[in-house]
C-alpha cells in the first residue's frame, strides 16, 4: 500500500501540522526544477561509469562466446575427422552389423557437417551480437521522488 503524503514521515512520532506538509507539497516542483541541474550533472557520471561497466562486461561475454564457439568447432573436428576416416572394418568392429546404429552415425556426420559451417558463420556474428546487446540504446535522468527531513523537534 502506497503511503500518503506525509503517512511516511510521521512513524510514530509528534505529527508535523498540516500547513508545514501544504508548504513541502506547493513547493516540491519548484526544489525539483532548481535540484535538476545538480541531478542531471550526476546523472551524467554515473551513466558514463555504466557504460564503461556494460561495455567491459559485452566484451568478457563476446570472448566467452568466441571461446565456446572455437572449443566445439575443435571438438566437432576432431569426431568427424575421427568417423569420416573409419573404413568399413573399422565400423563393424565399433558398430558391428546394427543397421540403426550406421545410419545414426552417418545422420550426425551430416549435422556435424552443417555444424562447422554455422559455427563459422557464429564465430563472425555472436560475438559481436553479444556487444550490441550490452550498449545503452537509451538515457534519461528523471527525478522519481523527493524526500525533505524535518527534524524531530519540529
Amino acid at each position: 500500500m502506497p503511503w500518503s503524503t506525509g503517512a511516511a514521515l510521521l512513524d510514530g512520532r509528534d505529527p508535523i501540522p498540516d500547513t508545514i506538509i501544504r508548504q513541502l507539497q506547493s513547493s516540491a516542483p519548484r526544489d525539483v526544477r532548481e535540484l535538476l541541474p545538480f541531478l542531471e550533472s550526476r546523472g551524467q557520471e554515473y551513466i558514463g561509469d555504466a557504460e564503461q561497466k556494460l561495455a567491459e562486461r559485452g566484451a568478457v561475454e563476446a570472448r566467452a562466446m568466441r571461446e565456446i564457439l572455437e572449443t566445439q568447432k575443435k571438438h566437432i573436428q576432431t569426431t568427424y575427422a575421427r568417423h569420416e576416416n573409419m573404413d568399413d572394418r573399422q565400423l563393424r568392429l565399433n558398430y558391428g552389423d546394427d543397421l540403426e546404429e550406421l545410419r545414426q552415425l552417418e545422420l550426425n556426420k551430416r549435422y556435424w557437417a552443417k555444424r562447422l559451417e554455422t559455427i563459422d558463420n557464429e564465430l563472425n556474428t555472436e560475438p559481436e551480437r553479444i556487444r550490441d546487446l550490452y550498449q545503452v540504446k537509451a538515457r534519461r535522468i528523471e527525478p522519481v521522488g523527493l524526500v525533505y527531513l524535518w527534524p524531530v523537534t519540529g
